[in-house]
């Protein structure tokens, strides 16, 4: 598996897409899952949200299906983030992903951010309207 700067433009091009974009959001906090798809859905009405409670399902979906973005929890059971994450680069290179945590975790982040191209963003959320 190659890095960020190394991902063969070919093989992107050649994975089927919807016409449509999609987000995976991956995260074990069911009330994160209830609460993040209506906020996405009013502000992006044009755009899939899926989610997924389990970090193993969230593994083959990921690396199965498209998603022009997923945000995944860093830390869950099962797989953590980076291990989601690993299992989606190996057949969906041009997935972006957002790494998100409830935890503050700052080795976890300074990982994340050393070892893949991704952003990291705490798991607060605030509504403006």
């Amino acid at each position: 598996m190659g890095s960020m700067n190394t991902i063969p433009l070919g093989l992107c091009s050649s994975l089927p897409a919807p016409s449509h974009p999609t987000v995976l959001l991956v995260d074990d906090d069911p009330v994160f899952l209830e609460v993040v798809p209506p906020i996405l859905k009013h502000r992006l009405p044009h755009v899939s949200v899926e989610t997924c409670p389990s970090s193993r399902l969230a593994a083959q979906k990921g690396s199965e299906g498209h998603y022009d973005v997923a945000v995944i929890d860093v830390t869950m059971p099962e797989l953590d983030g980076l291990e989601v994450l690993a299992h989606i680069r190996e057949r969906r290179p041009c997935t972006s992903v957002i790494f998100i945590t409830g935890k503050k975790i700052e080795t976890s982040r300074s990982t994340c951010l050393e070892r893949e191209h991704v952003t990291s963003l705490g798991n607060r959320l605030t509504h403006n309207n």
